[in-house]
């Protein structure tokens, strides 16, 4: 009778699961967690193959389905689809330069990819025009997103470190993701610095010592913070092991001036980044950057528009980018975007693409939250629902790929599995995630989700990294 069952279920296109007891790979993957106290009670795993109907029921793994994790950052793949078919692939985002009177207003669309260079070709173009001195206010225009949805932004929320650059919070006019590079090298016995972003008025205290040590938590070792005029302060030790590099930080002013944290703070971000690139063009600015919006006198005198969504999809899924998750994420409801529309928006557009959500809890988009969750069998119908949709081919070429590029391009390579393990990859503490896509020796692609939720997680995330990577190939080699 149980026979009988399973060949039913094969002619239908279902493919019964496999147990961890049942299955080498998975039985491999539940002992290399035990080995550092991580019981299979704590585990999800999915695997189906893409066509099920025709690939051997043992392809398929299931252990604890139906438990709610924690996502971490496989949430974008919500969020990316999401933007792929409610925007479109082709969409671009326009950044605005209006003129009224001595005045400039700069009007944002939410675009999250406005970096130096393309901040500093904008100015460019009035540059061209001959303008060369700005005798009004440089006006903000942020209205593409209301103020509970972007600002204030409490830094110190999520981990208690505000000078992370993935703790800024989203901005409809956000500007170089609102960070700041230094760069830190070894020079003569000391510590040097070297201010990458071209900041006006900002400047480097430099308290750093050398130190002992490898160079593998070097970050983890520097204390940082900015007064509101612009002195960047480092404190701590940087290892005489390191080659030089480039400490990332928030712009913004919480740890000395937290009044500076929201509105007023990415203003003064705003106004010394940009007059920094104006001053390098030879311009003269006699103004400040305030708050505004574009009156209906105004006339449109520069603009930039943004690489595709498809490409901002890419750099998301990539490189796991939270800041432009997050913006992303508002993108998707109407002006002016709160939180709870971009949930509604989301929500809308996947239930249209029939993806199961009973369990999908979504907070910002971005997978860099407490409480964004859901289950690896809900997981698993989003990704086969992409599969299967036109914009599959996006989708699949934004993910990590094994051992070659963006998050997962440390991973282990064998070689022919170069681009045969897909993955959305995500960390928090106490949690370890993977989604995405594997193709087997047989040409045979298959769903893979990995959720993994333990207090013992984050102490343990390279034994967890490796094990999931032993998991994947083992899928891709079968």
């Amino acid at each position: 009778m149980k026979i009988l069952l399973i060949g039913f279920a094969i002619l239908c296109g279902i493919a019964p699961s496999v147990s961890a007891s049942e299955d080498p790979a998975v039985s491999r993957f539940i002992k290399s967690l035990a080995a550092v106290d991580i019981p299979a009670a704590h585990v999800s795993v999915v695997a189906q193959p893409l066509s099920a109907a025709t690939v051997d029921a043992r392809t398929t793994w299931s252990l604890n389905p139906q438990a709610l994790r924690l996502t971490a950052s496989t949430a974008k793949l919500y969020t990316t689809y999401a933007a792929l078919v409610k925007l479109g692939p082709a969409t671009t985002l326009k950044t605005e330069i209006w003129q009224n009177g001595n005045d400039l207003i700069i009007v944002g669309s939410g675009d999250p990819s406005i970096t130096v260079e393309r901040l500093s070709s904008l100015l460019r173009q009035l540059r061209a025009q001959g303008i060369k001195e700005i005798n009004g206010n440089i006006v903000l225009d942020r209205s593409r997103f209301g103020p509970a949805a972007a600002l204030p932004f409490d830094p110190t929320r999520f981990d208690g470190k505000p000078m992370r650059p993935y703790n800024v919070g989203p901005d409809a006019l956000l500007l170089n993701f609102r960070a700041i590079q230094v760069v830190l090298m070894m020079q003569n016995g000391a510590v040097q610095t070297r201010l990458e972003t071209p900041l006006a008025g900002a400047e480097i205290d430099n308290q750093l010592q050398p130190g002992d040590g490898p160079c593998s938590d070097w970050k983890d070792a520097i204390q940082s913070s900015i007064s509101s005029n612009f002195r960047i302060t480092l404190k701590g030790q940087f290892p005489r092991s390191c080659t030089p590099q480039t400490l990332q930080l928030a712009g913004h002013f919480y740890t000395q001036d937290p009044d500076l944290v929201g509105e007023a703070g990415a203003n003064k971000y705003a106004e010394a980044l940009i007059r920094g690139l104006w001053q390098e063009m030879g311009g003269r600015w006699n103004g400040k950057a305030v708050s505004g919006i574009k009156p209906a006198s105004a006339s449109l005198i520069a603009s930039s528009e943004s690489p595709p969504v498809a490409q901002l999809v890419r750099d998301i899924n990539k490189y796991s980018n939270n800041v432009m998750a997050r913006q992303l994420f508002l993108l998707l409801a109407d002006a002016p975007s709160t939180q709870a529309g971009a949930e509604q928006a989301l929500r809308q557009t996947l239930a249209a693409r029939n993806v199961p959500m009973k369990h999908l809890v979504i907070e910002n988009g971005s997978g860099l939250s407490r409480k964004e969750a859901t289950t690896a069998e809900e997981m698993t119908s989003l990704l086969r629902i992409i599969w299967h949709d036109p914009r599959m081919p996006e989708m699949l070429s934004s993910l990590p790929i094994g051992g070659a590029d963006g998050t997962l391009k440390r991973n282990r390579n064998n070689g022919g599995d170069t681009g045969r393990i897909r993955l959305k990859t995500g960390s928090l503490e106490n949690a370890r995630t993977a989604a995405g896509y594997v193709q087997d020796n047989s040409g045979r692609w298959h769903t893979l989700v990995v959720m993994i939720q333990d207090p013992k997680a984050t102490a343990n995330y390279g034994a967890l990294r490796e094990a999931i990577d032993q998991l994947s190939h083992s899928l891709a080699n079968r």
